[in-house]
C-alpha cells in the first residue's frame, strides 16, 4: 500500500527479528503513482528470522492492501542492526540520534564495506559515464535499461555490467551524486550511504580531481605541440585531411563499397535467422546496422536475400520486414553513411514486396493471410506518413 512508510516495515518486520536495511522505492513518474502500490526492501541480519517473516506476513491485509513477499538478492551486512523507532518517531530522526555521524570518516564502522569512487584513468571513459550518468539522472532507470539492452555487446558500456569495478562505482556514484542536486563543478565529498544500512560510499575530492583533470589536460596539450611543431608534419597533416576528405566525398558519390567482415557477415546472418516479432531482437538489429552503415550496400542485400526465401516462416518474413522499417526510420539518425540505406533500400523495395506479395498468395488459411496482410498494410501506412518516398 502506499500508505506503507519505511517505519512501519521496520516495526512490522521487526518483530521477528534484528533488521540490517530497509528501502522503499517510492514512486517517481505518474505512471507509477498511478498504479497505487509500491515495492520495497527488508534485509534481515539472519536468514531464518526472514524466513518466519515471510511465513507470517505473506498475503496479510495492511492499509485494505495485501502484501506479497519473496526473496530479493543478498545484500552486505552492516556492523549493527537497526533500532526499533519509536511510535511517532521517524526512520531518519531514529538514523539521526543513533547512527555514526557519516559527515565525519573517522567515525566509519571499522568492519563495514566501503567503496572508494576514483576518477577512471581513461578520460574518454570518463566523458561517456559522465555524459550516460547526466542523462540517467534525468531520465531515469527505464533509460538507462535501455541503454543496457542496445549496448550490451559494445565494450564501451561494459562498465554497466561489470559491477564490482573502478569504472561501474564511479558511474553509481555520479548518477546518485547527480540526482541528489549536485553538479560536475560540485559535491559533497562526505562519505555517505545510499541505503540505510548499505555500504558507505567515499566520494573523490574536489581539489584531488581538479589538479587530476589540469595534469591531463596538460598532458594532452604537449603532445599536440610536440605533434605541430614541425612544419612539414602540419603540412603533411593538411594533405592528409584533404585527402581524406575527398574519399569521403568520392565514396558518397559511389554509395558505400566497403564490405562486411566474415565474422560480422556471419554475426549479421545469425541475427536475421534469430529473429523474431520481439521488439529487443528487431532493435538489436537495427543497432547493428546503424553501427555498419558504411557496410550499408551489403546489409541490404542480405537483408533482401533473406526476404526472398520461400520457405522463410511468415512470423520471420514481417519480422525482417519491421526491421527494414526500423532501419529506414533511423536512417536519418546523425551516424555516418546512415542515409545510404534509404538509397539502398529504394531499389530493393520493389523485388522485397514481390516475393512478400507470392508468399501472401501462398498462404491456404485465411486467418493467416489475413494477418500477414494487416502487418505488411501497417507498415506501408507508417512509411506513408514519414512520407519516405515519393508516391510515384
Amino acid at each position: 500500500s502506499p500508505q506503507v512508510s519505511e517505519e512501519f516495515l521496520v516495526r512490522e518486520f521487526g518483530k521477528f527479528g534484528d533488521i540490517a536495511s530497509v528501502k522503499i522505492m517510492w514512486p517517481r513518474t505518474q505512471e507509477e503513482h498511478n498504479r497505487q502500490r509500491n515495492c520495497g526492501f527488508v534485509s534481515f541480519m539472519k536468514r531464518p528470522d526472514a524466513e518466519d517473516a515471510i511465513k507470517e506476513l505473506q498475503g496479510r491485509d495492511f492499509y485494505g492492501m495485501p502484501m506479497r513477499l519473496g526473496w530479493g538478492k543478498k545484500v552486505s551486512l552492516p556492523s549493527q542492526p537497526l533500532r526499533i523507532p519509536k511510535q511517532g518517531e521517524t526512520l531518519g530522526q531514529m538514523m539521526a540520534a543513533t547512527a555514526p555521524v557519516i559527515e565525519q570518516a573517522l567515525e566509519i564502522p571499522s568492519d563495514a564495506p566501503r567503496h572508494k569512487v576514483v576518477l577512471p584513468s581513461d578520460r574518454k571513459v570518463g566523458r561517456l559515464i559522465g555524459k550516460l550518468a547526466s542523462y540517467v539522472a534525468k531520465h531515469g532507470h527505464v533509460f538507462e535499461k535501455a541503454v543496457m539492452n542496445k549496448e550490451m555487446k559494445n565494450p564501451k558500456f561494459f562498465f554497466l555490467f561489470q559491477v564490482h569495478t573502478p569504472e561501474h562505482l564511479y558511474y553509481r556514484w555520479k548518477v546518485y551524486m547527480l540526482s541528489q542536486g549536485d553538479s560536475e563543478a560540485k559535491w559533497r565529498e562526505e562519505p555517505f550511504q545510499m541505503l540505510l544500512g548499505g555500504p558507505y560510499w567515499i566520494p573523490p575530492k574536489l581539489e584531488d580531481v581538479k589538479k587530476q583533470t589540469a595534469a591531463a589536460e596538460e598532458a594532452s596539450q604537449s603532445k599536440e605541440e610536440d605533434r605541430g611543431r614541425s612544419p612539414q608534419r602540419r603540412r603533411d597533416r593538411r594533405d592528409r585531411d584533404r585527402g581524406s576528405r575527398d574519399s569521403r566525398r568520392d565514396r558518397r558519390k559511389r554509395g558505400s563499397s566497403r564490405r562486411l567482415r566474415s565474422r560480422e557477415r556471419d554475426e549479421f546472418e545469425d541475427r536475421l535467422r534469430g529473429l523474431s516479432l520481439n521488439k529487443t531482437k528487431i532493435a538489436y538489429g537495427m543497432g547493428f546496422a546503424l553501427d555498419h552503415a558504411e557496410e550499408a550496400k551489403e546489409i541490404v542485400e542480405i537483408i533482401t536475400e533473406s526476404l526472398s526465401l520461400d520457405e522463410t516462416p511468415i512470423p520471420k518474413k514481417v519480422a525482417r520486414l519491421f526491421l527494414v522499417s526500423d532501419i529506414l526510420y533511423n536512417s536519418t539518425a546523425p551516424v555516418r553513411n546512415a542515409s545510404a540505406y534509404r538509397t539502398e533500400f529504394r531499389d530493393k523495395l520493389p523485388k522485397i514486396f514481390e516475393c512478400l506479395h507470392r508468399t501472401y498468395k501462398s498462404i491456404e488459411g485465411r486467418i493467416t493471410a489475413n494477418a500477414m496482410r494487416e502487418r505488411v498494410t501497417k507498415v506501408l501506412r507508417v512509411w506513408q506518413g514519414w512520407s519516405l518516398y515519393p508516391e510515384s
